[in-house]
């Protein structure tokens, strides 16, 4: 049973959380409260981890198997933080130029016919220079950063030749510098990798959980190779393996995802004996079989 809730307060979202696995599947054994229950998915705001903390307390309690870090599906949302960590001298002179581009439909309107002549006037092809609308940098959107950032450097050239007209002189002081656009396209670069990857995750059509090991390892690993082919901006990039192996290994101690591959019948355990310890191996099969002990435990109670 799937159950969403929006508050994030402590006591009420345990009352909430225990209402939902009433309904789903609730037996009393012994005169004490038994529930199945499973994972709590959130984002990685720090009120959550508050949240999570209470949660475990009340739920101990009502004496109900939870914890902290093994009941949590962490967010993949950690991708959109390594969009806060690119913050670049330039950046900001590129958020004010697509904010002033998106102030009004008339700019927008302006820019497409900019793009459309440049093509008749053969400046550029349909595909160097395409007429696309610029994009703002949104906290809330997958990748924002990066798209913004994107679509600024694709739309450029007209950009500049609009600047030139005399009825969008206003647009001059956004433009940006040579060395600005140079070291832009050099965090276009390193932020087109992690959304790559959430991309390609996103685009299964099958459950994501067992490849969200399997992502962040390949997203560590591809960094790594970037930061030392990108000097220049080695310092952000330091800073993203950072989070991201700070984000990693709290991911690791929720041991759904390693159920989640054995389980998958494309991994099972083939992913784990390749990049994990024999030892961290043979501690994920007894999780599994602890699992399914737990399983049973709990199909043999609601039985009678």
């Amino acid at each position: 049973m799937l159950c969403c809730l929006l508050s994030k307060n402590g006591v009420f979202f345990t009352r909430h959380v225990i209402e939902c696995a009433r309904a789903a599947s609730v037996t009393w054994a012994n005169d004490v409260l038994f529930i199945q229950l499973g994972f709590i998915t959130l984002d990685n705001a720090s009120n959550c981890n508050t949240m999570m903390q209470r949660l475990e307390q009340l739920l101990k309690a009502l004496k109900i198997d939870f914890l902290v870090d093994e009941n949590r599906i962490r967010c993949a949302f950690i991708t959109q933080l390594q969009d806060d960590l690119a913050a670049d001298p330039g950046w900001d002179v590129m958020d004010d130029l697509a904010n002033a581009l998106r102030s009004s439909g008339q700019r927008l309107d302006d820019l497409s016919s900019v793009i459309r002549k440049g093509w008749d006037d053969e400046l550029w092809t349909p595909e160097e220079v395409p007429d696309h609308a610029v994009l703002n940098d949104m906290d809330v959107r997958w990748s924002s950063t990066f798209l913004m950032i994107d679509r600024i450097l694709e739309l450029y050239p007209a950009i500049e030749v609009m600047a030139e007209q005399d009825k969008h002189e206003w647009l001059r002081p956004y433009l940006l510098t040579a060395e600005q656009l140079r070291r832009l396209d050099k965090i276009r670069n390193f932020l087109e990798i992690p959304h790559s990857i959430q991309e390609g995750v996103s685009a299964d059509k099958t459950p994501t959980l067992p490849v969200a090991l399997p992502a962040y390892e390949q997203l560590l690993t591809v960094l790594r190779v970037f930061k030392s082919a990108e000097p220049e901006i080695a310092h952000g990039v330091q800073a993203a393996i950072d989070k991201l192996n700070e984000y990693f290994q709290k991911t690791r101690s929720a041991r759904v995802y390693e159920i989640a591959m054995i389980v998958n019948p494309t991994i099972k355990l083939e992913w784990l004996k390749k990049n994990w310890s024999e030892s961290e191996v043979e501690s994920a099969k007894e999780t599994m079989i602890t699992a399914v002990s737990r399983f049973l435990h709990g199909v043999r109670l609601s039985e009678g």
